[in-house]
């Protein structure tokens, strides 16, 4: 993966290549943050790149596809598809998960700002997939339902 910066006063270039999934199920990239907003970039593969029903208590996100399709679904069964310059807005405290449905990986950006007035947690509303129990997550806000 390729990834450069570049200030530029008080701003920041980011410039971003797209990086392989090296039999990863997920890849995510952090491209900036300031405390209140962050940027990443996930690469999702559409064998086990899905995640669990969860909630984010403080932040509101909007996804915006880059490539691939990704199929969010809500808490109570409703479901979006989005393409290639489609965007989604989850407000702060509202469920979902969302999977790659495309032969190709999704590629999303997650921009995400949180709430100063809030804990953000998150909030698991189902059991981890499988491929979230590797570790990574023991003592985060992932481990747990």
């Amino acid at each position: 993966m390729t990834m450069e910066r570049e200030a530029v006063g008080r701003m920041e270039v980011v410039r971003y290549e797209t990086p392989g999934l090296d039999g990863l199920p997920k890849r995510n990239t952090h491209l900036a943050s300031s405390g209140l907003l962050s940027v990443n970039v996930q690469l999702v593969s559409r064998e086990g790149g899905e995640t669990n029903l969860h909630a984010h208590s403080g932040q509101d996100a909007v996804w915006f596809v880059l490539a691939g399709r990704a199929k969010f679904y809500g808490k109570d069964g409703e479901a979006v598809e989005l393409g290639p310059k489609d965007a989604l807005f989850i407000p702060k405290g509202t469920p979902y998960w969302f999977e790659s449905v495309s032969d190709e990986p999704l590629e999303i950006m997650r921009n995400a700002a949180t709430d100063p007035n809030v804990r953000n947690q998150r909030i698991n509303y189902e059991e981890l997939r499988d491929r979230q129990k590797d570790g990574r997550h023991e003592g985060s806000v992932y481990a747990g339902a």
